[in-house]
Parts: structure tokens; sequence; C-alpha cells
């Protein structure tokens, strides 16, 4: 293939294709994820496990439980199967505060 002056042979002349359409991979290092504390914070498009328990449980949910445990001995907080709700670490949280928790599955399978 000609092109002005320049002679390319087939090889060639795909590879520069390639390289014009940007689709040849180039060598860069993997970005990696670091968690730090504001990461939740600066993510304003839903709730996740952090932010339901730095912002909902602790400061709310907790202290209301508590407070109807006086009146009501045996209160139950029940939750639906959201992923911030079943996270694992939520676990942890509820026995720490010593709130019950009502387990609710996502789904009931049908006989």
């Amino acid at each position: 293939m000609k092109s002005g002056n320049l002679s390319l042979g087939k090889n060639e002349s795909f590879k520069t294709g390639i390289r014009r359409l940007s689709l040849a991979s180039i060598p860069s290092r993997k970005p990696q994820w670091r968690w730090d504390k504001n990461w939740s914070e600066s993510q304003k498009v839903g709730i996740n496990w952090y932010r339901y328990q730095t912002k909902i449980l602790l400061p709310k949910l907790f202290p209301f439980a508590k407070e109807c445990e006086k009146e009501r001995p045996g209160t139950i907080v029940q939750e639906d199967g959201a992923p911030a709700h079943a996270h694992h670490i939520q676990d942890g949280i509820y026995s720490f505060h010593q709130v019950k928790r009502l387990l609710w599955p996502g789904k009931l399978a049908r006989p």
C-alpha cells in the first residue's frame, strides 16, 4: 500500500489503523482502589453499609430502639434484605449495642 512517498506493508498498515483507533492496549499501571473515611461521603448515588451505619443506625435507630425497649421489653427491629442492612458488619454492631433484629429473608421460596 502506498501513501504519498511512504510505502507500508500489510502488517504496518494494520498496526497504524489500530493505533489511530486507540484500540491497541497501552501498558499502564492497574488502578488500585483504596478505602478512606471520606469515600462514602463522596458517593451520592445511594447508601452503602458504612453510610447506613454512621448516618442511620448509630445516631437514630439504636437510640430509638433503646427508648422503645424501656417501655416495651423485647422490642425487635425489623429490616428488609437491602445490601446495606444485610451486610455482615451490621451483625456485630447489633450485638455490640444489644439490639435485637428480626432476620427477614429477601425472597421466600414457594413449593
